[in-house]
């Protein structure tokens, strides 16, 4: 019988050499040995066992370099992605503080650090509540209880106490690192200096009181001058009306002086009663009280009257008073009183500024049913920085030019206030010393706060 011959190119050079000495031993005790074949059949089997035990051993020894080979590849996987991990954690912009479950300092990255002003290594093994701010120390440990105790995660506010003194607000999230048995043994904690979010807090907190200081005074603001207004309205009316009953019976005498001083005070009673509807008017726009009373009307109607009444103002200064309306009459909806008196401060204010040339007044349809109002003149016109000012209450641009002139400076605020009102918007284009042009678009319908 032969020794079984198995494929040599799986076993190494050591292997071959060892199955080599077999064979040799193998010929060389059946030739000097004589036995019988039951013999050499009991050899035989011994050294087909011996040699399968050096195959079977191969065979491990190659399985071993496998797995060998697979776990320092793994290790070299492993220690790349702590590397990595590591290099995220250290330079994270957060900052992110490891420790036991006792609350001790593991590790800590950059930001940590320079939050806390301390080195890497004079944090380590210092418990966390070292850095919490006396006041804030029960909440701390009590937190730190229940974490102990089962909880997963948690978040709250801390003040941070550095070494130097310096404290500043903090929110700590943290969460829990558990072994298989569920026992805590580490804990993440993230700190978020919140400081500037503190700070944007109280200033909220202290501009909100202030706004509501401001509308406080505001609304007693419009309180007291809708009061006044009414308070001296009925005075004002009895002075113009006893006036006006003098100047009759003057004009009747033909007694010239004194007809001059009265049309003086019948004058400024008029101008007086102006002054106090305009406080009154822009006193309820600021509350919010003045309601429009909607109607049909003719535009154009509305347009020729408001005009003719201003005109005796551009006759005095010898200035030219121009209308430029559609053919047909124009229908709208709107409150008549209201929109007279848009139109009228328009031209008031147009002639107020305006020495020599015209005021022209013009209307024109828009695409999705709506009109435009312009009125343009040839006055000072308005610098551009204070086209956005033009429209504040008693406000007038220029100290020394609005002294030659008479008003409270309410006309273009009362008129913006209105034309918000209807819905519409108000805008204007001026040169400096060569004119200006207030536009004023509007829906033909306008709806009622009520209906809307």
């Amino acid at each position: 019988m032969h020794v079984m011959n198995p494929d040599r190119s799986r076993l190494p050079k050591t292997l071959e050499a060892l199955q080599k000495q077999s064979q040799e031993l193998y010929d060389s005790i059946h030739a000097s040995s004589g036995q019988t074949s039951s013999g050499e059949d009991g050899l035989n089997r011994l050294l087909e066992k011996f040699w399968s035990t050096l195959v079977h051993s191969h065979t491990r020894q190659t399985e071993l370099q496998h797995q060998n080979q697979e776990l320092n590849a793994a290790h070299k996987t492993q220690t790349s992605q702590y590397a990595y991990y590591r290099e995220l954690f250290e330079f994270a912009p957060a900052s992110y503080i490891i420790t036991n479950a006792e609350g001790k300092i593991l590790d800590a990255n950059r930001a940590a650090t320079r939050l806390l002003k301390a080195e890497s290594d004079a944090l380590l093994g210092k418990p966390l509540s070292h850095f919490i701010a006396s006041a804030d120390q029960g909440i701390f440990v009590s937190n730190l209880a229940q974490l102990k105790q089962g909880s997963s995660d948690a978040e709250w506010e801390v003040k941070i106490q550095r070494d130097d003194g310096s404290e500043f607000s903090t929110a700590l999230t943290v969460s829990v690192v558990r072994s298989e048995d569920s026992i805590p043994v580490k804990l993440h904690w993230q700190l978020l200096d919140i400081t500037p979010y503190k700070q944007a807090e109280t200033q909220a907190q202290s501009l909100k009181a202030f706004n509501q200081q401001v509308a406080e005074v505001d609304r007693l603001k419009a309180q007291f001058l809708a009061v006044m207004s009414h308070e001296l309205r009925t005075p004002i009316h009895i002075v113009s009306g006893f006036s006006q009953l003098l100047l009759r019976r003057f004009q009747a005498q033909r007694d010239p002086q004194l007809i001059d001083m009265t049309e003086r005070i019948v004058g400024s009673s008029h101008h007086l009663l102006s002054l106090v509807e305009d406080i009154l008017d822009h006193a309820q726009l600021q509350s919010k009280r003045l309601q429009l009373k909607i109607e049909p009307l003719d535009l154009t109607d509305l347009i020729t009257t408001a005009v003719e009444e201003i005109r005796p103002l551009a006759r005095r200064k010898n200035l030219a008073l121009q209308i430029e309306l559609p053919q047909a009459g124009l229908l709208v909806e709107n409150d008549p009183v209201r929109l007279k008196q848009v139109i009228a401060n328009l031209l008031s204010n147009a002639i107020k500024f305006t020495d020599r040339g015209a005021v022209t007044l013009s209307v024109r349809e828009l695409p999705e049913d709506r009109i435009a109002i312009a009125v343009q003149d040839t006055g000072i016109g308005i610098a551009e920085s204070d086209k956005k000012a033009i429209f504040q209450g008693f406000c007038q641009l220029s100290q020394s030019l609005s002294r030659q002139h008479e008003g409270t400076g309410l006309g273009l605020s009362i008129t913006h206030a209105l034309v918000e009102l209807m819905q519409g918007k108000i805008s204007v284009e001026s040169i400096l010393g060569q004119g200006t042009t207030f536009c004023v678009q509007l829906p033909r319908v306008v709806t009622s706060a009520e209906s809307a």
